[in-house]
């Protein structure tokens, strides 16, 4: 079956992503999977169109899905959400987790925008690989992490 193919206009295409996203954030509340922890891809079904590339990117980052696969069709616009959580999506929402739970810390702290922290962490987050550990440094403006029993940031 031979699909037609168009291009909707800028505004028409945004009211398709948003549409899709709400989609997407619904199947997420219904599972109650944060939007913090990523998954692995959407699927979008009956679509009568294309996506471009620059609006895949926008449903990618709106909803936190590694890839956005898109099956044209006719009936319906539905999506399917792939929630199975592999082991490596499970320590990257960990990661979003406790980037998340510093920067909380930083903002009671008062600590300024460009303002570096030292962290510890509690064991729990050891098992997180060092990429998102480097990660987490980045995202939190940490300059070095020590082990303890409870998370505390420290600005000397």
């Amino acid at each position: 079956e031979q699909a037609s193919y168009f291009h909707l206009s800028i505004d028409e295409s945004m009211m398709l992503v948003r549409k899709i996203c709400e989609m997407g954030h619904a199947q997420r509340k219904e599972k109650k999977i944060k939007v913090r922890q990523p998954l692995q891809k959407i699927t979008i079904h009956n679509v009568k169109i294309t996506i471009q590339d620059e609006y895949t990117k926008l449903i990618k980052d709106e909803l936190n899905v590694k890839d956005v696969e898109v099956k044209i069709g006719k009936g319906e616009l539905t999506v399917q959400l792939d929630t199975a959580l592999t082991p490596v999506l499970e320590s990257e929402g960990k990661a979003r987790e406790l980037a998340r739970q510093i920067q909380i810390l930083r903002k009671e702290k008062g600590c300024k925008i460009d303002q570096q922290v030292s962290l510890v962490l509690p064991s729990e987050f050891k098992d997180l690989p060092s990429e998102l550990l480097e990660w987490v440094k980045r995202e939190t403006l940490t300059k070095d992490i020590t082990w303890g029993e409870k998370l505390l940031i420290s600005t000397g």
